[in-house]
């Protein structure tokens, strides 16, 4: 089991290219501004081949942001970061640059842990490792797994910055005061100015009326196995598994009893991957589709898959996800698999391990590229989590929440639809 935690309902997250408002509960919506930082990169003879390393390696290193955010149950948007390269100049080490920069990017802190600190300091400090390349962070996982990751010795280079916690007390970097005591020659230190965002509101409404419009509430919700390329057998006791029947059996509580059932009286399970059921509720039909995929089949989807979810996502009211991140993969396949059509209003509901860090901008490029618009949110609300979340239960409450609100003769506004769905602190962004 995974997944415990915090919910982020958001509409838009390359937040300095795209202007939004966002409700926050439990939480406050940060601008951080990084006036300065170094990362050490490898040397690239063409420019353009420099530039995109540096990016990469960029990324990389405030990747590790989001392992200590994580200790404090908040997180950073680093999918959406904006940077500038403030100089370049060669590195003490033989095929190295070193590289001065600034960034910019929107960072979600939780209330619990963060009023205290902050109301007399405006300042994240954290550390993070300063040579951020493939090859180096096989060396610093090496060299600091054991000591710094929640996942100890097990832990792999790829994946050291989701379980990255500076704060552990055999790691040397950092306390709980914030203090660095120790960033060592394989570690920069990364100073974060927070200003609250301009964007946090209230009293946000959800796209209801317009879902309605044509008297059909459509949804389509994939869930994915917790496990891999389980076989049909095992995958009966896969925690994805018991997650797609406990969404069914909760969007059934809601809606009650289908008027139509592309499996008969036959239950839903492993063997039934897709299943559409309509239902009659008070504001009219709703219409939904379920899917249950391998735990990364959204990379490489099946026919079958890819047909139905084509044909049905681009024209549903309320598309959802639940199941792994995959440490982004999975958050920015759904999307590509996905098909947009002009003037179709949509609230996609995004449920996995941080999956406000790994979307970007692509939902608004997405959406807007269908209504000639560029990148927008004019056309669709997002809701991402901000930490864990477990499958089972939690998983499975925010979808028929969602519904219910939909359904509803006066649907209430995104604050208390978030707060009466998530286990952790919820987000609404909007345009």
């Amino acid at each position: 089991m995974l997944f415990k935690g915090i919910l982020l309902l958001i509409v838009a997250t390359s937040t300095f290219a795209l202007e939004f408002k966002a409700y926050v509960s439990n939480s406050t919506l940060y601008v951080g501004e990084i006036s300065e930082a170094l990362v050490i990169s490898s040397t690239r003879k063409e420019p353009k081949e420099q530039r995109a390393v540096i990016k990469d390696d960029i990324q990389r290193q405030l990747r590790f942001l989001l392992g200590h955010l994580s200790r404090h149950e908040s997180t950073a948007d680093t999918a959406g970061l904006e940077f500038s390269i403030i100089d370049i100049k060669p590195g003490v080490t033989p095929g190295t640059v070193e590289v001065r920069y600034s960034a910019t990017l929107n960072i979600a802190l939780s209330n619990q842990y963060f009023s205290s600190d902050l109301a007399n300091n405006k300042e994240f400090l954290s550390v993070v490792p300063l040579r951020p390349g493939k090859f180096d962070l096989k060396e610093f996982t090496k060299k600091y797994a054991k000591k710094c990751s929640e996942l100890g010795k097990n832990t792999q280079p790829q994946t050291f910055y989701y379980y990255y916690n500076p704060l552990k007390r055999s790691c040397p970097f950092l306390r709980d005061n914030f203090s660095s005591i120790d960033t060592s020659a394989d570690t920069t230190k990364i100073s974060i100015e927070l200003t609250p965002s301009p964007f946090n509101k209230n009293q946000l409404n959800p796209k209801v009326q317009e879902a309605w419009e044509d008297n059909v509430l459509k949804v389509v919700a994939v869930y994915s196995l917790d496990k891999d390329e389980l076989p049909v057998k095992k995958a009966a006791g896969d925690w994805g598994t018991k997650t797609y029947k406990l969404g069914i059996k909760k969007v059934m509580e809601v809606l009650g009893k289908p008027i139509f059932s592309s499996i008969g009286k036959k239950r839903p399970n492993q063997k039934r991957p897709y299943i559409k059921y309509e239902f009659n509720s008070p504001r009219g039909k709703v219409e939904t589709h379920f899917f249950l995929v391998e735990r990364f089949e959204l990379e490489n989807p099946n026919a079958e898959f890819k047909r139905l979810f084509s044909q049905h996502s681009k024209d549903a009211d309320i598309v959802s996800y639940a199941g792994h991140a995959g440490y982004g993969e999975n958050v920015e396949n759904i999307v590509k698999n996905a098909v947009f059509q002009e003037e179709q209003f949509q609230t996609w509901l995004i449920l996995g391990c941080n999956t406000y860090s790994y979307l970007g901008n692509s939902l608004a490029q997405a959406s807007g590229k269908a209504n000639g618009i560029g990148p927008s949110y004019n056309y669709v609300d997002v809701i991402l989590t901000a930490y864990l979340y477990y499958f089972g239960e939690e998983l499975s409450t925010p979808l028929p929440k969602l519904i219910s609100n939909f359904i509803e003769d006066n649907p209430k506004n995104w604050d208390k639809v978030l707060d009466s769905v998530a286990v952790g602190h919820p987000i609404v962004i909007t345009e």
